[in-house]
């Protein structure tokens, strides 16, 4: 499937997982609920995104990890893919995320804040297709924030730029 990838958004109460054609349309989609507890930080989430991907496997009916894969998750993630600090995913606050996914996944993976995720996506394809100086605000188990100036993410000194939730 040509241009074809796949994206995840884990949020503080479900991980959805997304088949996305070239354009940007939803093919399939299949959701999981978002572990509330944990025994090694990241594990169970890296768990419960494999299990969201496996079911959107058998939905599209295809193979999907020759695909791209985008993950957001909430919170400030640092540059190394370390998720430092995320109340409304506390399982997995202090994990180093990149590694952990790349390892249950087997392959891997594109990682960022969701809310900057949400930005890039919006700038390319959606609403602010052509705006080139835009904030994204995001709203659901808690508050995100994405900037988009000069047509560029903005992620600051730290990669936090733009987490209002966190003021």
């Amino acid at each position: 499937m040509t241009g074809a990838s796949v994206g995840v958004d884990v949020g503080g109460t479900k991980i959805l997982a997304v088949l996305l054609d070239a354009a940007g349309h939803v093919l399939a989609e299949a959701r999981e609920a978002t572990p509330p507890g944990a025994d090694a930080p990241g594990v169970v989430v890296a768990d419960a995104i494999g299990l969201a991907l496996d079911a959107l496997a058998d939905t599209a009916r295809l193979e999907l990890t020759s695909l791209p894969l985008g993950v957001g998750v909430p919170g400030m993630l640092s540059r190394n893919g370390t998720l430092v600090f995320a109340p409304n995913l506390q399982s997995a606050s202090g994990a180093d995320l990149s590694t952990v996914l790349t390892a249950r996944l087997g392959r891997p993976v594109e990682l960022a804040n969701d809310a900057d995720a949400a930005a890039v996506a919006e700038h390319r394809l959606g609403a602010a297709r052509g705006i080139d100086e835009f904030v994204m605000v995001t709203l659901g188990t808690g508050i995100g924030g994405g900037v988009i100036s000069e047509g560029r993410l903005v992620r600051g000194a730290n990669m936090f730029a733009g987490e209002i939730g966190h003021l």
